[in-house]
């Protein structure tokens, strides 16, 4: 994503150049606001950026530019990307001259994240004229682009069959904040939730390269119908090893179907401990056939009777990028070596 980010960050100023009136009527403070507006999106300070994104479109809410940086502002962090949408179609309705081609780009790809699929293949209609395929990066775009519409269609396709049975819910305030909840896993028969979190009341008070807290495993459970997070520590401890989280990255992966084995993820490696007389078992590696230094993990499932690991990972016997690898467990116990599962 930052790739694209950076690669279309420079078309920012050329926007400003032909869109905006940018008159001599511009107060110094408008401008000296503008300027640390875009010093703090370059450097992804996304929060800072919206701020002072937010106080410019209080002096001028119809200024195209303010709009279409604010929704980069927006649609670079990782929650309330929605907000984008509105500010991406502000700037698109007031460029009164000519229209930076990648806000079509941001645009469809806010309209996707939005459940917007239609407008987003819409957008994209718009966006592939303009790009370059007699160049690497424009065919790099233009692969996107059709694979994003491809995806739209799934969407679509989704929507017009999804079983009315299925309700979705929010669980409510008492689990989800303003900052990013996911991975979810339940503890089978329990009615506890774990699910990883990156808010500001975790265990490390520092911040990532990315700006935001590291990741943190919390646990809730459901307490007359209501989702309510577990803070005391005797009771996480029937749920997690104690002292899980740390000052860098924590998160949930997997329970093992009879909930007795939990799998985690840390220091780029997948991690297990095992429910023993009541207690969990400090965190161990597993085996090296699965776990590298060199490449990250980032999920894990297992068959039902846990003699099947299957993972993603980034290796150098890939098709490029993510790859979803399988192990099959041997007789004494270890993984053994993965098998990429092809195209």
């Amino acid at each position: 994503m930052r790739s694209i980010y950076r690669l279309f960050f420079l078309s920012i100023v050329l926007f400003t150049s032909v869109s905006l009136v940018y008159s001599q009527e511009t107060s110094k403070e408008e401008k000296r606001t503008l300027k640390k507006a875009r010093k703090f999106l370059a450097n992804e300070d996304f929060l800072a950026a919206q701020t002072n994104y937010l106080k410019l479109l209080t002096l001028n809410s119809k200024d195209p530019v303010y709009n279409f940086e604010g929704g980069l502002s927006y649609y670079f962090t990782d929650f309330e990307q929605s907000k984008s949408v509105p500010l991406f179609e502000a700037a698109l309705e007031n460029s009164t001259q000519d229209t930076i081609p990648e806000l079509y780009y941001y645009l469809a790809r806010a309209y996707h994240i939005n459940g917007d699929f239609e407008k987003s293949k819409e957008a994209f209609a718009h966006f592939k004229p303009f790009v370059k395929t007699s160049t690497k990066s424009g065919q790099e775009l233009m692969k996107q682009s059709d694979y994003y519409i491809k995806i739209s269609d799934n969407g679509n396709n989704y929507l017009a069959n999804k079983n009315e049975n299925t309700i979705i819910k929010n669980l409510g305030v008492g689990i989800n904040s303003s900052y990013g909840e996911y991975a979810p896993i339940m503890k089978k028969n329990e009615q506890a939730l774990l699910f990883t979190s990156r808010r500001k009341n975790g265990t490390s008070k520092k911040l990532d390269t990315d700006l935001l807290p590291y990741e943190d495993i919390f646990v809730a459970k459901l307490v007359n119908n209501n989702w309510q997070l577990i803070t005391d520590k005797a009771e996480l401890e029937k749920y997690i090893p104690k002292d899980l989280n740390t000052k860098k990255h924590d998160a949930g992966v997997v329970y093992s179907s009879d909930g007795n084995t939990l799998y985690t993820y840390k220091n780029d490696l997948i991690w297990k401990s095992i429910l023993e007389n009541g207690k969990w078992s400090n965190l161990v590696e597993l085996d090296k056939n699965i776990n590298s230094s060199q490449y990250n993990i980032p999920s894990v499932n297992l068959s039902k009777d846990g003699n099947t690991i299957y993972f993603v990972s980034t290796r150098k016997d890939g098709f490029g990028g993510k790859d979803i690898y399988k192990s099959l467990k041997s007789e004494d116990g270890k993984w053994n070596v993965a098998e990429n599962l092809g195209d």
